[in-house]
């Protein structure tokens, strides 16, 4: 049984953003995906002070005490995420981003590296593109696996079938490509910049040590020091070059700004 967990940004629970996941859901068996949906506004998520005390000595001794380590504890626990956002004013919803603020973290010591993620955004009038941009920039950040996305037009959504069948046979064909990508495991080969990632934020942690102690020590203890990625990939020569250029090049930046 594989486990989905629906992350909605919206306050509206029976929006067009839940209704379209509804339609992405009937393409699934229930005997072999379980889905748990979070709304966020359901929980008490406390805006980001920026005190970086979860860099330092760990999420656990952030001062902002509520609900942000339970959603993280059902993540941790999933296969794979649903991302749905309302687009407000050209951008995702606050509570989103109260949620992606409160778990930057998961960025400098990734957590997610083994999950897929499917994004769905709904808007009444524009934003679509550069929104699902941040997302699928920002999943890329935490090591999660962009395994596609859908924007909705809402007012189309309630007022033309037509546009409302064609977007339930695009979910289709998009629920297929998720499920793959689900059931691949670790026969999944992170892209180019998840491998660039994995390197620079190690890179980043290490050099930090004086500051950012539990960053440091994440990349030790995980005996990842001088791994290519959490699980054994195959690089080819020009990849292991151009990623140590790469590395080279962040480490001198890193030396002048730690100076």
């Amino acid at each position: 049984m594989k486990k989905i967990v629906v992350i909605s940004g919206s306050g509206n629970k029976n929006g067009i953003g839940i209704k379209t996941f509804k339609m992405f859901k009937e393409n699934f068996d229930e005997k072999e995906y379980e889905f748990e949906i979070i709304h966020l506004t359901d929980y008490n998520l406390k805006t980001c002070r920026g005190c970086t005390i979860c860099f330092k000595k760990g999420e656990e001794y952030c001062p902002l005490k509520d609900d942000v380590s339970k959603i993280v504890n059902v993540i941790d626990n999933s296969d794979a995420i649903i991302i749905i956002s309302p687009i407000y004013a050209m951008n995702i919803s606050g509570s989103l981003k109260t949620f992606i603020d409160r778990t930057s973290y998961a960025l400098h010591r990734p957590r997610f590296y083994n999950k897929h993620a499917f994004i769905i955004t709904t808007t009444d009038g524009a934003g679509i593109k550069h929104v699902t941009m941040y997302l699928k920039y920002m999943l890329n950040a935490y090591l999660i696996n962009f395994a596609g996305s859908q924007g909705v037009y809402s007012y189309l959504f309630k007022n033309d079938e037509d546009y409302k069948a064609k977007l339930k046979n695009e979910l289709i064909e998009k629920a297929k490509k998720f499920k793959f990508e689900i059931t691949r495991g670790k026969e999944y080969q992170p892209s180019f910049m998840q491998l660039a990632r994995f390197k620079l934020w190690r890179l980043k942690g290490i050099m930090s040590k004086d500051s950012y102690l539990k960053d440091s020590s994440y990349w030790e203890e995980k005996e990842l020091l001088e791994a290519n990625y959490f699980y054994p990939v195959k690089l080819s020569n020009f990849k292991k070059n151009f990623l140590k250029l790469i590395s080279k090049r962040v480490e001198k930046l890193l030396s002048k700004k730690i100076k």
